[in-house]
């Protein structure tokens, strides 16, 4: 359970961004799992920065979560923050015609995008539930093709919300279906 102090900082920063004790069996393609102590879906970059730093000075675990799919939640819930994503939907194309997508871009409009723009090397993905993030997160992929093989720069905030980093693909390290550590 998130102390009062704690609580009400989330509040202030997040506004109706916050909602507490939510069950999670709402956000898990499974639909099982109890509740989490906060749910916040910032609604941009700085509304995150301002809710890790509450985190940090709180000292408040927090996990990021997207679709739910590949998520399994306890009954017991969550302590701590979920942070959701799913506001983060910019897309488009860098020079070079390079794809750049903020992590709540679902497969189904990154599919639909790359259609559009005539952009190619995403067509495994296709299929693949989820979002942008969480592809990554997971490495996604089928057969012989997966993310780590596309992937150029990942764009990632410090877990305090201090900073922005830029860490390019040598920096990653993929595994099979995990992107383990930044």
């Amino acid at each position: 359970m998130i102390e009062a102090a704690a609580r009400e900082d989330l509040e202030e920063a997040a506004g109706d961004a916050v909602r507490f004790d939510v069950p999670m069996s709402r956000f898990t393609s499974l639909g099982v799992g109890g509740p989490v102590d906060a749910m916040v879906t910032p609604d941009d970059r700085s509304a995150l920065a301002r809710v890790l730093r509450i985190c940090a000075l709180h000292r408040l675990p927090h996990a990021v979560i997207g679709k739910g799919f590949n998520s399994i939640v306890r009954d017991e819930g969550l302590t701590g923050v979920a942070l959701r994503l799913s506001r983060f939907r910019d897309l488009g194309v860098r020079p070079g015609e390079f794809l750049r997508s903020e992590s709540g871009v679902s497969h189904h409009q990154i599919t639909r995008f790359c259609q559009a723009q005539g952009l190619a090397g995403l067509e495994f993905g296709a299929g693949i539930p989820g979002t942008v993030g969480g592809w990554i997160a997971m490495n996604a992929g089928i057969g012989t093709r997966e993310l780590k093989d596309v992937v150029r720069e990942l764009e990632v905030m410090s877990p305090t919300g201090a900073r922005i980093s830029h860490l390019e693909r040598p920096l990653l390290r993929f595994g099979y279906r995990a992107l383990r550590g930044l």
